[in-house]
C-alpha cells in the first residue's frame, strides 16, 4: 500500500475568483491528499460554521468535491474530524 496515496506538502495556492470574473486574491491549502482531498487543519476550542464555509470555498476554488476539517483541540482526534462535501448541484447554484 506504500505509495498509493500522495500528500502534497509544498505550499499549494488557489486563485480566488468572484463571479467568474477577475481574480480577487489567493488562498493557501493546508493539505491536498491524492490530488483530490482538501484537508484543512485547525486547533480551536470548537469548529464553527465559518470553518466549514472556509473548506467549502477551498473546494469550490480547487474544483474538488470532498474535504476534511481536522480540529486538534480535542481530547480524542476522532471527535475533531468533520467531512465536508461540495456537490455538483451546489456548484451549479454557486456560479
Amino acid at each position: 500500500m506504500a505509495g498509493r496515496y500522495r500528500c502534497h506538502l509544498l505550499p499549494l495556492y488557489l486563485l480566488i475568483v468572484v463571479g467568474g470574473r477577475r481574480p480577487v486574491g489567493t488562498s493557501q491549502l493546508d493539505l491536498l491528499v491524492g490530488g483530490q482531498l482538501v484537508v484543512e487543519l485547525k486547533a480551536v476550542p470548537q469548529l464553527l460554521p465559518i470553518h466549514v464555509a472556509q473548506v467549502i470555498s477551498y473546494l469550490k476554488a480547487a474544483h474538488k468535491p470532498l474535504g476534511l476539517l481536522l480540529n486538534f483541540h480535542v481530547p480524542v482526534l476522532q471527535a475533531g474530524i468533520k467531512r465536508v462535501v461540495f456537490s455538483a448541484k451546489e456548484a451549479r447554484t454557486h456560479r
